[in-house]
């Protein structure tokens, strides 16, 4: 997934680069906490949900990602599953990172922006 970030005119441009890592870092974690607390994790036992926040956003540099402990070895099969399965949880979304991101894009995104323009303000 790519995203584009407009850089506000008033922040000084030693921290541009540090404001555009905090905005990338905090969509990932927005996405991922958005995730858990509206349950579209898939959800049988637990062990999936658990191991994607135990994993947490994992990268630097403006590239981040979101995923599992190897331990959970079915959850690449799981996130090819369509839209129309017949979850276990109803709340569950098909490839849950990608839907949750595109279903609350606008929230996701003006939050993380706010939250790194604080940091380096």
């Amino acid at each position: 997934m790519k995203i584009s970030v407009e850089i506000p005119r008033d922040i000084p441009i030693k921290e541009l680069d540090r404001f555009t890592d905090l905005t990338v870092y905090n969509i990932a974690r927005m996405t991922l906490d958005m995730t858990n607390s509206k349950g579209h994790f898939p959800y049988l036992t637990g062990d999936l949900n658990r191991s994607s926040m135990a994993y947490g956003v994992v990268g630097s540099n403006k590239v981040y990602e979101l995923g599992v402990e190897e331990t959970i070895d079915y959850a690449s099969r799981v996130w090819k599953y369509p839209q129309n399965t017949n979850w276990t949880n109803p709340n569950t979304y098909a490839q849950w990172f990608i839907t949750e991101f595109k279903n609350d894009k606008e929230t996701i995104v003006n939050q993380s922006v706010q939250n790194a323009l604080r940091s380096v303000k």
